[in-house]
């Protein structure tokens, strides 16, 4: 291929990535939906679900009852796909089923009826012809909440967990020992931290996940092989306050890892420059002007820790506010569809700020945060990303802590004391052969690569980099292939 293909190619897959972005935000809406057996009885209780591009039927009404993860039985016609049985009950005689959408009969096909963002779904499984379809505050109305039993949500995942016996990183130890699991003890394989990897180049993020995962196993990050992490991540602050190099998560984590540690760094500088990310609404983002849920929230457990400086308790009030609008009529939230991380962290910040999730304003009697996080747990223990999803690592994890803080207290509290109590030995007795560092003033702001620890919404994000890198790839082959002859 020469050069002129290679760069006809590359402009090609810049514009694909360019394109990506809005499309992949947009592949996944969210509806409510509710189905009705032949008794009155609630087969799936009036529920936000989410309705992703990848559904057999699309966003269709069909779709939505896809996205509920009932089974179900049809059969394909000219006309379109006429559903004969939800959850085993099956269409008989005159009776069979129908739906609604936005309480009202559409008069085509489930297949064919396309639903938007906030429509209401319901299938009811009807006697004739002529019986008239439930309405949706009706239905609203009769499902009042079930208590959450929360230790035995976390005793489930931690078995989950004991089942595998491996922990495959930093925030599944972290959700273990904000359950009480001792990690010391046997059956626990736990990760390599991977010391030798950390220099001046790394990601701040490992630094950060490092401190952490080290903490909740027992050991000193500030005397770790002669070395003291704490030390070697504050230096790394930048001048306008920050931490890493662009993406606001590299800066959440820092600061979660030095406050934690007790560390000295600019605390009043990395605050300032958080506050400096907040968009017009009170929330935050990882990218773009839309706030997110999930940034928004755990930029919330990061200011929770400095209410003592001047101003921050009015951040709090308008971020805050921005979940509020946020937040879902099914309780839960959506950053890219709405998913179970998102309600975990949610939940996580509220508690960090003194909120009560259970209570108003994030209940209604009908709905709350709580039940819509544990809507994700499977039979395993284990939680899903998406309703009907099969297990997912990031999800579990980030639902332990969650469940861990509801049950015991914010977990990064938790974890200051166990190291101020256990394992901190004072910073002006680094340990033999430490090198800790300049101070953050005299350090030059440090390129880094983008090392994200994940969310919700840096799944897809991946898809958009891994074309830039082909691109990149593409073209330092043009440059070699040019320079040989």
């Amino acid at each position: 291929m020469n050069c002129h293909k290679i760069w006809t190619l590359l402009v090609v897959l810049v514009l694909v990535f360019s394109l990506s972005l809005p499309v992949l935000a947009a592949e996944a809406l969210t509806v409510q939906v509710a189905v009705v057996g032949p008794e009155g009885e609630l087969l799936f209780g009036s529920r936000s679900v989410a309705v992703e591009e990848g559904n057999r039927w699309g966003a269709t009404a069909l779709g939505a009852l896809e996205a509920t993860a009932l089974a179900y039985g049809g059969i394909e016609y000219s006309f379109g796909y006429l559903v004969n049985s939800i959850d085993g009950k099956i269409a008989e005689g005159t009776a069979g089923w129908m739906y609604t959408l936005n309480d009202l009969s559409p008069g085509k096909g489930a297949d064919s009826c396309e639903v938007v963002e906030g429509d209401t779904v319901i299938w009811y499984y009807s006697s004739t012809f002529g019986t008239a379809a439930p309405k949706w505050t009706e239905l609203d109305e009769q499902i009042p909440l079930e208590p959450v039993d929360l230790q035995v949500t976390l005793d489930a995942i931690v078995d989950y967990y004991r089942d595998c016996c491996s922990v495959p990183g930093w925030e599944e130890v972290l959700a273990l020992w904000g359950a009480g699991v001792d990690l010391g003890k046997a059956p626990w394989q736990l990760p390599d931290w991977e010391i030798d990897q950390l220099d001046d180049e790394a990601p701040v993020t490992g630094y950060a996940s490092a401190i952490l995962g080290m903490i909740a196993v027992g050991e000193d990050p500030a005397h770790s092989g002669g070395r003291n992490l704490i030390a070697e991540l504050a230096a790394r602050q930048n001048a306008d306050g920050s931490f890493g190099e662009g993406w606001l998560n590299q800066h959440f984590w820092s600061v979660i890892a030095l406050d934690t540690a007790g560390a000295s760094y600019d605390p009043v500088g990395a605050i300032a420059f958080l506050v400096d990310q907040q968009k017009s609404d009170g929330g935050f983002t990882l990218f773009g002007d839309l706030s997110d849920p999930d940034m928004t929230a755990t930029a919330l457990i990061v200011l929770a820790a400095h209410r003592d400086l001047p101003g921050i308790d009015e951040v709090i009030a308008a971020a805050l506010a921005c979940l509020r609008d946020l937040q879902l009529p099914g309780g839960g939230f959506s950053s890219w569809g709405e998913n179970a991380e998102s309600a975990a962290v949610v939940i996580r910040a509220l508690l960090a700020c003194g909120e009560d999730p259970a209570a108003a304003p994030w209940t209604d009697g009908n709905r709350s945060i709580i039940h819509a996080l544990v809507a994700y747990q499977l039979e395993d223990g284990s939680f899903s990303h998406l309703p009907g999803d099969s297990s997912d690592e990031i999800a579990t994890a980030q639902a332990l802590i969650a469940a861990g803080d509801l049950l015991l207290g914010n977990l990064f509290e938790r974890l200051a004391v166990f190291y101020l109590e256990n394992l901190s030995i004072t910073e002006a007795d680094p340990g033999p052969g430490s090198d800790p560092g300049p101070e953050p003033a005299e350090r030059e702001p440090q390129q880094e690569t983008g090392d994200l620890p994940a969310t919700a919404g840096a799944r897809e994000l991946f898809i958009g980099l891994g074309l830039m890198l082909i691109c990149l790839g593409l073209l330092l082959g043009c440059r070699k292939s040019s320079s040989f002859r």
